[in-house]
Formats: C-alpha cells, sequence, structure tokens
C-alpha cells in the first residue's frame, strides 16, 4: 500500500508567540519540528515536507544569504523557511 505524503505548514509567528507566552514552554525554542510532525504521521503517511512561515523576514534573510550548512534549521532535507505573502 502506497503511503500518503503529507506536507506540514507551520505559521512561524503563531508557534513562536505561543512558545514564547509561557516561560515552561521557552524550552522548546530550538525543538526539531520535523522529528516533531513525524511522530504525528500515521503507518500510512509519510512527511515529506514541513514549510516554515517566518513571523519576520529576519530568518528569511538570513536562510537566502547564509549556505545552508551554517543553519541549524537546515539540518534536514526536508525543512524549508518560506517567505510570507501575508
Amino acid at each position: 500500500m502506497e503511503k500518503k505524503k503529507v506536507i506540514v505548514y507551520v505559521a512561524g509567528g503563531n508557534f513562536y508567540y505561543g512558545l514564547k507566552k509561557e516561560p515552561k514552554w521557552r524550552k522548546y525554542y530550538w525543538l526539531d519540528i520535523v522529528a516533531l510532525f513525524e511522530k504525528f504521521m500515521k503507518p500510512n503517511q509519510e512527511l515529506v515536507a514541513v514549510k516554515y512561515f517566518p513571523h519576520d523576514q529576519t530568518i528569511l534573510r538570513l536562510a537566502q544569504t547564509r549556505r545552508k550548512s551554517e543553519l541549524l534549521l537546515f539540518k534536514t532535507q526536508n525543512f524549508g523557511i518560506h517567505a510570507s505573502d501575508v
């Protein structure tokens, strides 16, 4: 049986400020977000991408100007930082 491909979209502002609001959640700032969503996959699903849309464009500019290997966020191939049109 072929697995269903899943792409997760993350609103970076909601994610970041949700963690920031509660001091006990701040320890998750450096969470491996791909590994987190892989745990939610059912046996018939495959996580193929996590698309993270930052709340400001600072991290996007870093991603565009530096080599991927210099950014902790790019340790996995199925993670990407994207510009938001909003």
